[in-house]
């Protein structure tokens, strides 16, 4: 199932304004394709430099149509030749319509195609496969607002399974309450959200019937609405992680400190920003088993849009990988 055809809980409405993918990519400029490749890092003469080339993650060619949407979007493994290809089409309106993935033979895997009401939102989503059969689909309902209120998903794969989730707000347009239903009816999970004055999610909870699971989660904000904590409840109300969070004075994120119920670290991230206010340098510390490992993703080389050029991944202070990244503008 491509990501077109999303989660019940993922799915929301999708208007004109969406952000567009140079956006969402972080990408200044109206970049028309983004070729990006993995290298081993080697310690050179004069400084690190790109020795074998890496297949996880792939390389990667990416090409937007001028509105800044992804068109295509090509993996490789360049050690197996395995190749994905997904090729996506809009309307005049920027919504997408069309998505069709390939394998590295150029041979068709699946289509799915999209329809929209007049406000943008979408209400359908029909995927099929490489024969043409129907797989899913998915529809959803939306109130005077354009907040979804309802969303179905009939498989017709695994035996015809049939999801439902239904949606509740508030007057100001915020998602108070979330149920999914399972098929013949049956509760598979709900979620009721708060939030302050503000508008900022105070506390989630989530019941998961079906596996006897679920529980409760709190955040805190700070006077410009950046969140600074939160910590996660089991069903029994025991603490079971906690995350601590710190910005500057421009209000970019430079902290991220994350725990366990029992106070042991689990995760720490740390932000280094260059003079143009782009991540320069991310340090991140990671335990796992009892053991901690540092990564640091150093971004040493930008273009005139400021976009970078070159990543250098550093794990335990050893260079790691390099990523190059060639960015060709309309």
């Amino acid at each position: 199932m491509t990501a077109a055809i999303c989660t019940l809980a993922a799915c929301q409405s999708k208007s004109v304004s969406e952000e567009s993918d140079w956006s969402k990519m972080e990408l200044n400029g109206k970049v028309k394709s983004l070729t990006e490749t993995m290298y081993e890092a080697i310690e050179g003469v004069h400084g690190i430099e790109t020795g074998m080339i890496q297949t996880d993650p792939f390389f990667s060619y990416i090409l937007f149509n001028k509105s800044g949407m992804i068109v295509e979007n090509d993996y490789f493994d360049t050690n197996y030749g395995v190749r994905i290809r997904i090729v996506s089409k809009y309307d005049k309106y920027g919504n997408r319509i069309e998505e069709t993935s390939y394998d590295s033979d150029d041979n068709l895997n699946e289509r799915s195609v999209f329809k929209y009401d007049r406000n943008g939102n979408m209400i359908e989503g029909v995927s099929y496969d490489a024969d043409g059969a129907e797989a899913y689909r998915l529809t959803s309902l939306y109130d005077d607002d354009n907040n979804i209120v309802e969303t179905s998903v009939s498989s017709y794969l695994d035996g015809g399974m049939q999801r439902k989730a239904f949606y509740k707000y508030d007057a100001k347009g915020n998602k108070i309450e979330e149920k999914m239903f399972g098929n013949g009816d049956v509760l598979m999970a709900s979620s009721m959200f708060k939030y302050d004055v503000d508008d900022n999610l105070v506390e989630t909870t989530m019941d998961i019937p079906a596996q006897g699971s679920g529980g409760r989660a709190i955040y805190k904000y700070d006077g410009q609405k950046n969140k600074i904590e939160e910590a996660a409840y089991d069903l029994e109300g025991n603490l079971s992680a906690r995350g601590f969070y710190k910005y500057d004075d421009e209000g970019r994120e430079i902290e991220i400190f994350s725990y366990t119920g029992d106070s042991s670290m689990m995760n720490q991230v740390l932000y280094e920003y260059n003079n143009l206010g782009k991540i320069a340098k991310q340090r991140q510390f990671r335990t796992m088993y009892g053991t901690t490992q540092e990564y640091v993703y150093e971004y040493t080389e930008f273009d005139k849009h400021d976009n970078w050029t070159k990543q250098i991944i550093y794990i335990d202070s050893e260079p790691s990988t390099v990523s190059l990244r060639e960015i060709e503008y309309f």
